[in-house]
């Protein structure tokens, strides 16, 4: 009540053809607007793993949306294949008469090698672990994850362990 007769003399000493209604409340005056979440495969500035059917793991970083990325790594002839060709085309054990492919993703080649690995590919093997906020942080970030969940898959760990070997 002191407050409100605080903010009636003020006004009318100002303004003295006003009288003021002072109205107390405790809800919002404007609706909090949400935001729309994105789905982890749509996120940027990730560091995110994939754990392969074998149990291998790769940990890597993307400033791109992580759908894109995924896309980069599986190769196409393992994602425009049809299931029952796969099967089909399973090598059998000691035998492998087919042409070594190549493929620049350590993910990638991992499929190309193991055909059980490829058979059971899918984007949901991949996971965000964590959002960064600069492209320092998101390499931090990628460094630590990948001695720390010790990914077996990682192309750049063999690199500074053969650097650091020269």
């Amino acid at each position: 009540m002191k407050f409100e007769k605080q903010i009636t003399s003020a006004v009318k000493r100002c303004f003295f053809s006003v009288e003021p209604h002072v109205v107390f409340t405790t809800r919002q005056l404007l609706p909090a607007t949400k935001k729309d979440v994105l789905s982890s495969h749509h996120q940027n500035n990730v560091i995110y793993q994939c754990v392969c059917h074998c149990d291998s793991r790769y940990v890597g970083r993307t400033s791109q949306r992580l759908e894109e990325r995924i896309k980069q790594h599986i190769p196409k002839s393992i994602t425009n294949r049809p299931t029952p060709h796969i099967r089909k085309s399973l090598p059998r054990p000691g035998k492998d008469t087919s042409p070594r492919q190549f493929h620049e993703s350590a993910i990638g080649q991992h499929l190309l090698e193991n055909a059980q690995c490829a058979l059971h590919c899918n984007k949901d093997k991949f996971s965000v672990l964590v959002r960064a906020r600069t492209p320092f942080h998101l390499s931090a970030l990628e460094a630590t994850f990948i001695k720390s969940l010790n990914s077996l898959l990682c192309k750049q760990k063999e690199f500074v362990y053969s650097m650091k070997n020269s």
